[in-house]
This record gives C-alpha cells, sequence and structure tokens, in this order.
C-alpha cells in the first residue's frame, strides 16, 4: 500500500489536527504499512526499526478507536522504556485521551494517586505495572487495544515473566499489536501466544530512521562530564 498523505490513512479527525500541528507532512513506511490494518481492528506484529514512526502509528490507532474520558484505561503500551507518553500526548492535543505513564525510579504513591484520578491511555514498563497489578491499584479489566512496543528489548530485558503477568490481566478479548525492530524467535513465539490471526508487517530494514533525528556526542573527561550534562 502507498499513502501519499495521514488523510489517506483513515485516521480520526482530531488526531490529523494534532498531526498538522506537529508538523509532520506525510506518513512514514510503517505508519503506510500498519495504520490501517490496526484501525480494522486486527492483531499486528511491525517489524521496524527505532526511529520510523511506530509511536504514531499505534498512537494513531488508539485515538482513532478509543473514546476519552474513562475512569479506566481502554488502552495499554508495555515499552521498556520512560520516553513514550510525551509523544502520546502530542497526538492527543484534540481527542481529550489522557495519558499516563506508568514506570519505576519515581514514587508508587504519586501513580497511585494519578490512577485514582482516571486515565484512558496507560503506558508503562513491565516490572513498574507488575508492582501496582500486585498491589491491587491497578485495574486492566476494560483494556481493549494492547500494544507490545520495542519487543525484543523488553524480552532481552529479561522482563518476559512480567510481560505474560500483565498480559493474564487484560480480557483475552482484545486487539494486541506487536512492535519490534528484530523477529527472533523469542518474540516470534510471544506474538503467537498472545494473538489471534495476527498480520506480520516486515518493514525495510535497511529503512532509514527519521531524517529530523541528529545524533551527536561530547567528549568529557570523568570530573566534567556532569557538568556538561547540565550545560546542555
Amino acid at each position: 500500500m502507498t499513502a501519499e498523505s495521514f488523510e489517506d490513512l483513515g485516521i480520526g479527525a482530531e488526531v490529523l489536527k494534532a498531526i498538522r500541528s506537529i508538523g509532520w507532512t506525510e506518513p512514514t513506511p510503517v505508519q503506510t504499512a500498519a495504520v490501517p490494518v490496526g484501525l480494522t481492528g486486527s492483531d499486528l506484529f511491525a517489524e521496524a526499526q527505532t526511529g520510523t514512526g511506530k509511536t504514531g502509528t499505534y498512537g494513531s490507532i488508539i485515538l482513532s478507536k478509543t473514546q476519552s474520558g474513562a475512569q479506566l484505561p481502554s488502552a495499554l503500551v508495555l515499552t521498556p522504556t520512560r520516553e513514550l507518553a510525551l509523544e502520546l500526548d502530542r497526538l492527543a492535543k484534540y481527542t481529550g485521551h489522557r495519558t499516563l505513564p506508568i514506570y519505576g525510579g519515581v514514587s508508587v504513591e504519586n501513580q497511585v494517586r494519578d490512577l485514582k484520578k482516571g486515565a484512558d491511555i496507560i503506558v508503562g514498563t513491565p516490572g513498574r505495572l507488575k508492582d501496582l497489578l500486585e498491589r491491587k491499584v491497578l485495574n486492566l479489566g476494560a483494556v481493549g487495544i494492547v500494544v507490545l512496543d520495542e519487543a525484543d528489548r523488553m524480552l532481552d530485558m529479561g522482563f518476559l515473566p512480567d510481560v505474560n503477568m500483565i498480559l493474564s490481566k487484560v480480557p483475552k478479548k482484545r486487539q494486541t499489536m506487536m512492535f519490534s525492530a528484530t523477529m527472533t524467535d523469542d518474540v516470534k513465539k510471544l506474538a503467537v501466544k498472545h494473538m489471534i490471526n495476527h498480520k506480520e508487517l516486515l518493514i525495510s530494514k535497511d529503512e532509514p530512521t527519521l531524517d529530523l533525528t541528529a545524533q551527536f556526542f561530547v567528549m568529557a573527561d570523568r570530573d566534567s562530564k556532569r557538568d556538561e550534562l547540565v550545560h546542555l
């Protein structure tokens, strides 16, 4: 499939408005391939490199398919790191969805308090999500869409038992989407275990990351690293 614009993908009007405000001009290959499939409600597994627009892909699907203003979350995103919630917030600028990041290294009590206020989308790391489930303060009984982002990294970091435990608390009748930079045997087993008749989308491994991304390094000795970081 080819798509020249985000309008061609079937994304909701409020999400399209946010995409324009962010400044995205045309969909990336993973967005072109996965968004129409995800909007049909099918389970899917997309192999695509980091930086190719995966967050925009599943974010557009979730925000187009779910209502905002719920007390219990209707979507769950499992991720090995904590940086994703900000981009989902930008996409939800006009939809009214509330995204709640759940991750370790910060106060559990504050996260429990935020959960009680209600959230539409939970974006969380497996360890902290498991902790909140065991404390019985996180209810995933209304989740209809689950995303496993960077699945290969989560398995490399030893999160498989936590992922399995968390998904056992989500209704079996749901849509599951998995995104991974590699398709290892372990990742395939995870997909087969938690998906039904899923679609496999293999985005080119040679696909470059977004050209808006630039990487730099700064030479610093041991004693000046902190000062350089503060300066940046």
